[in-house]
């Protein structure tokens, strides 16, 4: 088989495989939509990432139970990314407001916070709260690809830091 033809051909399998997983994720979610609550935004997270074609990876440890937010810039793809990897977490004011319906809001897990909810940040960092700022890295698919997504990320990297500390005053 020719070179050329076996990538497009590969695309073509992708977009139908995704096709399928999209069928098969509607009629579930439809079936689950009496019961749902905001611990299931992580499976629909993970779903709706996998068929928007985008891998996320994680790099080093996780946040941890004790996590009480993690700080992230306003992005909802970023969001998106976080919600697939960090079961029970919900979202902080102003990711809420540039979020889906069913981005869950308190769900008792990590709060996603940005530098748009500092007085959020504020009171966690003054009650000593374990405060863990991710690092996101999206990543988008090669230039002048037929099949690259809408936004071109097609794998989102994410990188737990070190808790914050309270700065003195």
């Amino acid at each position: 088989m020719e070179s050329g033809r076996a990538s497009p051909l590969r695309a073509a399998v992708r977009m139908c495989r995704r096709s399928m997983r999209a069928g098969a994720f509607a009629c579930e979610l439809a079936a689950r939509r009496r019961w749902l609550d905001p611990g299931h935004a992580h499976w629909i997270a993970e779903n709706l990432s996998a068929l928007r074609g985008f891998a996320v990876e994680v790099v080093g440890a996780g946040p941890g139970d004790e996590t009480a937010a993690l700080v992230i810039e306003s992005c909802p793809i970023a969001a998106l990314a976080v919600l697939s990897a960090v079961p029970h977490a919900s979202m902080g004011p102003s990711l809420a407001a540039l979020g889906e319906p069913w981005w869950p809001r308190g769900a008792g897990g990590p709060v996603l916070l940005t530098g748009s909810d500092a007085e959020v940040l504020d009171r966690l960092l003054q009650r000593r709260a374990r405060v863990v700022p991710v690092a996101v890295q999206l990543t988008g698919s090669p230039a002048g690809s037929r099949w690259s997504l809408r936004g071109g990320v097609t794998r989102a990297r994410l990188r737990f830091g070190a808790p914050l500390e309270p700065a003195a005053g």
